[in-house]
C-alpha cells in the first residue's frame, strides 16, 4: 500500500511539472511563433475550424508545446528516480519537497502563461466599455450607395503579411535593400495612400491575422471575440447581421468568387464568403476536386502562389465572358510566416534571408499577374486592388526596424473610377478598405462612410485622423468590450 501511494504522488508530481512545463514552452512558442499576437487571436486559433491546416504548423506545435515538455520532464523523472533507487538521494526533502515543487511548477507555470499571452490585459480591457463603434457605425443598409450604369469589374487581391516596410529607406522603407521593387513600382504609378514613410495603412485591433482582416475590409468592422463565444456557432453563423462589400456587389449585378491556394474551410473563410456575397469558392480542394492538381498534392499550406494565378487567369477568361460584372477576389499564401514558401519561380537574391527572397518572388509574380489582366480586353473595365492583410507576424524578419518607424501595410488602387481628393498618405485603418474600395469603383457613397470607414477617395476625416492620427488610443478603445457590437453582430439573426 505504502509503494502505491509513492507510485501515486510521483505520478501526481510528474502530471504538474509537466504541465507547468507545457504552459511555458506553448506561451514561448505563440509569442515566437505569431510575434506577440493579441489574446483574441489566441482564441481563434483555439476555437475555430481547423481545417485546410498546414501539416507543418500541426507539427511544430506538438514538437515545441508537447515532445520537448515531454523530453525535459521525463528526462528529469527518470534522473530523479535513479537518484531515489540508488539512495543517492536521501533526505526527506524527496517525499514532502517534490510534491510541493510539483505545484510551484503547475502555478508558476500556468501564471507565467496568462501574464505573457495577454490574459490580464485582455480582462482588464474587456471590464471597460467603449462606445467608440456604437457611435461611428455607419450601417450600409441605411444609406444610399449607388454604382454608375457601367459597372467596372474588381480584382481584390488580399497579399499575406504585405508592408511597405519592405522598400528601401530612399522609397520610405525600413530596409537597405527593397525586396519589392515591382509593388513599389505599382504603388508609385497608381493610387496608394501608404506609399512612403510617415504615413498610410495601418492595421488596427481586432485586424491582425488573415480572416479577421478579410472580415474588416469587406465588412468595415473589426473582428472581435468574446472568450464566452459559442465559436462553432460564431462561425456556423458567421456574423449574419454583417452586411459586406460582397452582398452591395450582389445585389448591384455582380458574380463574386473567391480564390485561395488554401482550404477556405480553414478559420471559417468558406464560411464568411458564401453567407456575405454568395461568393464561389475555389480553393485548394476545389483544384483537387477539378483535376487541376493531384489529389495527393500538398506544399505549405496547400498549393503555391504560381498556381493560383494560373488558376485566377483561367477565372478570368471566364467570367470575362460573361454579361455581368465580376468580383474577384484572392488571397496569396507564399509569404505566410514562418519565413515563406520557396517555389520554383524564387530567385536566391538576398543569400539566406529567405524571406526576402520570398517577398521578391511575389513581388514579381504580381507585376505580371497585373501586366497580364491590364493587356486583356476586359482590362480596360476592372478595378485592380492589391493590399496587405496585416503586418508580418515573422518572428525576426523586422526585428532591425527602427524604433518608432511606421510600420504600414501595403496598398495599391489600380485603375479606379476617380482620383483621391487629397494626394498623398492618409492616415487610415483596415477599416476604412471597404468604402474605398466602393469609391474606386465609382460607386456614390452617401456620407462617404460605411461600417466603421472612410472613402478614402473623399475629403471625409478617417476614424484614425479624428482621433489624431495615432493608432494606440484606437487600439485601446477597439480593444474594450462593445455590449453594440456583440448584441448587433455577433449574437443577432437580423
Amino acid at each position: 500500500m505504502k509503494d502505491k501511494k509513492k507510485k501515486i504522488l510521483a505520478a501526481i508530481c510528474f502530471l504538474f511539472t509537466l504541465l507547468g512545463v507545457i504552459a511555458v514552452a506553448s506561451a514561448i512558442f505563440v509569442n515566437h511563433y505569431y510575434n506577440e499576437p493579441t489574446f483574441e487571436q489566441i482564441i481563434f486559433q483555439i476555437t475555430s475550424p481547423m481545417d485546410g491546416m498546414s501539416s507543418s504548423y500541426v507539427l511544430q506545435v506538438l514538437f515545441h508545446c508537447l515532445f520537448i515538455p515531454l523530453v525535459l520532464v521525463g528526462g528529469l523523472s527518470v534522473a530523479i528516480g535513479i537518484l531515489i533507487k540508488r539512495e543517492i538521494w536521501k533526505n526527506a526533502f524527496r517525499f514532502w519537497g517534490m510534491p510541493l515543487l510539483a505545484l510551484i511548477v503547475l502555478i508558476g507555470g500556468f501564471w507565467y502563461a496568462v501574464d505573457q499571452l495577454g490574459v490580464v490585459e485582455y480582462i482588464r480591457y474587456q471590464s471597460e466599455e467603449s462606445y467608440v463603434i456604437e457611435e461611428n457605425f455607419v450601417d450600409p443598409n441605411s444609406i444610399a450607395i449607388t454604382f454608375p450604369e457601367k459597372k467596372k469589374n474588381l480584382i481584390y487581391v488580399f497579399l499575406e503579411s504585405m508592408e511597405t516596410t519592405y522598400q528601401s529607406k530612399e522609397k520610405g522603407g525600413a530596409f537597405d535593400f527593397n525586396c519589392i521593387p515591382e509593388l513599389t513600382k505599382l504603388a508609385e504609378e497608381n493610387v496608394s495612400f501608404s506609399a512612403v514613410d510617415g504615413g498610410g495603412y495601418r492595421p488596427c485591433y481586432g485586424t491582425g491575422w488573415t480572416i479577421a482582416s478579410m472580415v474588416c475590409q469587406t465588412s468595415g468592422l473589426p473582428f472581435l471575440i468574446p472568450v464566452e463565444a459559442n465559436s462553432m456557432g460564431l462561425y456556423e453563423r458567421f456574423m449574419p447581421a454583417v452586411t459586406s462589400i460582397g452582398e452591395i456587389l450582389e445585389e448591384n449585378g455582380y458574380r463574386n468568387v473567391f480564390m485561395s491556394g488554401a482550404s477556405a474551410g480553414f478559420g471559417g473563410t468558406s464560411n464568411w464568403f458564401t453567407q456575405h456575397g454568395n461568393y464561389e469558392i475555389c480553393d485548394y480542394d476545389w483544384a483537387i476536386a477539378e483535376g487541376k492538381i493531384p489529389e495527393d498534392y500538398y506544399v505549405f499550406w496547400g498549393m503555391e502562389d504560381a498556381k493560383l494565378f494560373a488558376f485566377a487567369k483561367e477565372k478570368l477568361l471566364q467570367l470575362a465572358e460573361e454579361e455581368q460584372p465580376f468580383n474577384l477576389t484572392m488571397a496569396t499564401m507564399d509569404t505566410h510566416f514562418e519565413d515563406g514558401y520557396v517555389c520554383d519561380l524564387c530567385r536566391d537574391e538576398f543569400g539566406k534571408n529567405q524571406y526576402a527572397n520570398v517577398m521578391a518572388c511575389s513581388s514579381r509574380q504580381l507585376a505580371e499577374f497585373v501586366e497580364w489582366v491590364q493587356a486583356q480586353e476586359f482590362g480596360k473595365d476592372t478595378m485592380i486592388v492589391l493590399v496587405g492583410d496585416h503586418l508580418t507576424m515573422d518572428s525576426d524578419f523586422c526585428n532591425g526596424v527602427p524604433e518608432g518607424y511606421c510600420r504600414c501595410a501595403y496598398d495599391v488602387f489600380i485603375n479606379p473610377s476617380v482620383l483621391p481628393a487629397i494626394e498623398g498618405n492618409r492616415s487610415c485603418t483596415t477599416l476604412d478598405l471597404m468604402a474605398t474600395t466602393l469609391g474606386g469603383l465609382g460607386a456614390t457613397i452617401e456620407g462617404n462612410r460605411v461600417g466603421l470607414g472612410v472613402n478614402l477617395f473623399s475629403e471625409e476625416e478617417t476614424l484614425l485622423e479624428k482621433m489624431g492620427s495615432s493608432l494606440p488610443p484606437l487600439d485601446a478603445e477597439l480593444a474594450k468590450k462593445s455590449s453594440f457590437y456583440q448584441e448587433r453582430f455577433l449574437y443577432s439573426e437580423d
